[in-house]
């Protein structure tokens, strides 16, 4: 409910007694707000003087507090008053009053705020300046206008920049791919040397960000530091360039990064195919043209399924009479399938439009029209059957990476199978000589055993603890082969007791050598078997 001090503040009226005041300071609303938030949205700070000390602190149910309601409308005055209570408070989400001043490009509170907020991350791991660089795509009126405040953010990024600089979002997003994808060169040159090479989790970086959006003096900028990297997909800067139909940052980055295909073949000539734009089609031809994807693709089938013709105009002529044509040629459908005349399908498609050209000549108008007629419903059969064709070539190639990736398997699991031969035949070689070992074990027990009483009196303290801990390890020692030596009659006997049954599992080792009794007379908490420190125990009941 709203209080007659909370009237006053948002209107900024006269404030009722303070005996009033006094009773109703600190009362907040349905939404958590309280009469020193309003005076500070409203600005009215003759009211935010009388109240800062009795409301300073509280938040309302967004988590906000007075100083960043007052921030969010652009109150320097309240922001001076309120500081030296609220800063370095976050709300709900980990946004600061500096955060919420740099997402609205005030310059003035960002430096006001910055000696002591400046650095802190929000739950998405967004700083300040990130969000002053996100902040061009939140007002779509500014960006028709035009980029105004882009003067804005770069002042607030100079100012944050030495204590946000190399900072990265929890999806590894960083201040640098912000500015690359709205287009900051000169804040791109601040985060160059810090963060260049940086990628999301999804493998994208700041220069296939700046690519995307056709900023081709911040692709230059990043060029050295960043080509050749690749999203998880397998898509590079050029291939994010190329099916924007961005032709100066396609030049760039034509030269390192024009090789260069997915996992699945696909290249930046079919993104540009698909897309549309013929200026990079043509520029992306000498370097990719024939290559043909994991499904079948091609860059002309690209340009065909998505209705882009002076593209496909342009790419028919390379792709189909040389790529396709092969690998039809190739494909047991290709060889197989015959027209009436003889030729494969694959010729018999490829060669139509000549042969028709060709036969109009020779022939009159009326000859010439019959003729068409018959080879448009030949060209409709042999349309058909091409599709057929690649519905069988697509399958084929499908069985054969099948059949690829199964002999990749095989190999290897053999390989995998000759190592761990390898190690059962040193573990045997082990085995082999664990009597030897056992028996040089115990004659170095006998020697240390033939000590007299009179000989201990002249021992100190640290030669009776080596002289027990040679003992000791003897004793264990002669345990273990004991227990190995009867382990065929003796399964799961106490290896200290060789009585009791064994019921005590060890980790990390993963041995139960041990009965309840013993294991609590163990004095180093190592295992009697492997003599590994034991971390934890557990009591095993077997029937």
């Amino acid at each position: 409910m709203d209080t007659r001090l909370m009237e006053a503040a948002r209107s900024g009226r006269a404030l009722p007694p303070d005996s009033e005041i006094q009773r109703d300071a600190g009362q907040q609303d349905k939404h958590g707000w309280t009469a020193l938030m309003y005076a500070a949205q409203n600005g009215h700070t003759h009211i935010v003087k009388r109240l800062a000390s009795l409301e300073k602190g509280i938040r309302d149910h967004s988590g906000r507090t007075a100083l960043m309601h007052g921030v969010s409308s652009g109150m320097q005055e309240v922001a001076e008053l309120l500081i030296a209570h609220e800063a370095a408070v976050a709300d709900n989400t980990g946004r600061t009053a500096l955060m919420i001043s740099a997402k609205q490009k005030r310059v003035g509170l960002c430096s006001l705020l910055a000696p002591l907020e400046a650095g802190i991350q929000d739950q998405a791991g967004w700083t300040a300046m990130m969000h002053a660089l996100d902040s061009r795509f939140d007002d779509i009126g500014q960006s028709l206008w035009g980029d105004d405040g882009g003067a804005a953010v770069e002042e607030i990024c100079k100012i944050l920049v030495s204590a946000e600089v190399g900072k990265s979002a929890v999806n590894g997003m960083t201040a640098l791919m912000l500015a690359a994808e709205a287009g900051y060169e000169h804040v791109c040159r601040l985060l160059i040397e810090k963060e260049a090479g940086r990628s999301t989790a999804s493998g994208m970086t700041a220069m296939m960000l700046a690519a995307q959006y056709g900023s081709h003096r911040i692709v230059r900028m990043l060029l050295a530091r960043e080509v050749g990297l690749i999203t998880q997909e397998g898509k590079t800067a050029l291939m994010c360039a190329a099916e924007f139909g961005h032709f100066e940052c396609c030049k760039l980055l034509l030269g390192g990064e024009g090789l260069i295909h997915t996992q699945d073949h696909v290249t930046a000539l079919m993104y540009a195919a698909r897309s549309g734009h013929l200026a990079v089609v043509k520029l992306l031809l000498p370097l990719q043209q024939g290559i043909v994807s994991d499904t079948g693709l091609t860059a002309y089938l690209c340009a065909e399924e998505a209705g882009n013709s002076d593209c496909a105009e342009v790419l028919r002529p390379l792709e189909t009479t040389e790529a396709v044509r092969s690998l039809i040629l190739q494909s047991t459908a290709g060889i197989n399938l015959k027209t009436p005349e003889g030729l494969t399908i694959a010729d018999r498609s490829l060669l139509l439009n000549d042969l028709t050209e060709t036969r109009l000549k020779k022939t009159g108008t009326r000859a010439g029209g019959i003729l068409q007629c018959e080879l448009v419903e030949k060209e409709r059969t042999i349309g058909i059957l091409t599709k057929q064709l690649k519905r069988e070539r697509i399958a084929s190639e499908k069985l054969e990476n099948l059949v690829r990736s199964c002999k990749e398997e095989i190999r290897q699991l053999q390989q995998q199978l000759q190592v761990q031969g390898d190690e059962v035949e040193a573990l045997t070689r082990q085995a082999a000589a664990l009597p030897d070992h056992f028996g040089r074990d115990a004659a170095k027990a006998h020697t240390c055993l033939p000590i007299q009483p009179s000989d201990l009196a002249s021992f100190d303290m640290g030669q009776l603890e080596e002289l027990d801990r040679h003992l000791s390890d003897s004793l264990d020692t002669v345990r273990t082969a004991k227990v190995t030596l009867a382990a065929g009659s003796r399964a799961n006997a106490c290896l200290v007791c060789l009585d009791n049954r064994a019921t005590i599992f060890y980790l990390p080792c993963q041995h139960m050598v041990t009965c309840r009794e013993c294991e609590a007379k163990l004095r180093d908490n190592r295992c009697p078997l492997c003599r590994v420190v034991i971390e934890a125990s557990y009591v095993v009941y077997t029937n």
